[in-house]
C-alpha cells in the first residue's frame, strides 16, 4: 500500500441545515419546473428535481418559508454544486446560495433560529 491511508471527506456544510419539505418552482433561463426543497442552511438549499442540473449551472429557486407561524415567499439564485440520480424523474441537487439579499439572509436565519 503506497502513501498515508484514506480518510473520509469532512463534512462540508460551514452552517447548520434544517429539513424542509416543501414544494419549490426551479427556473433555468426561460424554463421552469417544479422541484421539492429536501434542507436548507444559511448557505446553500438541497432540493429534488425531475431532471438533473450540471454543476456550475445558476438558476433561481422560490418556495415558502415557515417563519413563526407564517408562510413568506423566498426566492435566490443559486449555483449547482452536484446533482445525483435518485431513480426516474428524481434527481438530489445541492446548490449554494449566490450573494443573498439581506433581507433572504435574514429569512433564513430566522427560519433556522440563529441570530
Amino acid at each position: 500500500m503506497n502513501g498515508p491511508p484514506r480518510v473520509p471527506a469532512a463534512n462540508r456544510r460551514l452552517s447548520p441545515r434544517a429539513a424542509l419539505r416543501r414544494q419549490a418552482t426551479v427556473v433555468i433561463a426561460d424554463q421552469s419546473f417544479t422541484a421539492e426543497t429536501c434542507d436548507v442552511s444559511r448557505e446553500g438549499i438541497g432540493f429534488i428535481a425531475p431532471r438533473p442540473i450540471s454543476p456550475g449551472r445558476r438558476c433561481d429557486i422560490t418556495f415558502v418559508l415557515p417563519i413563526s407561524g407564517e408562510e413568506r415567499p423566498f426566492t435566490a439564485t443559486v449555483k449547482v454544486s452536484h446533482s445525483t440520480y435518485l431513480a426516474r424523474e428524481r434527481f438530489q441537487i445541492g446548490a449554494s446560495f449566490i450573494a443573498p439579499a439581506a433581507d433572504a439572509a435574514a429569512a433564513i436565519d430566522a427560519f433556522l433560529g440563529t441570530p
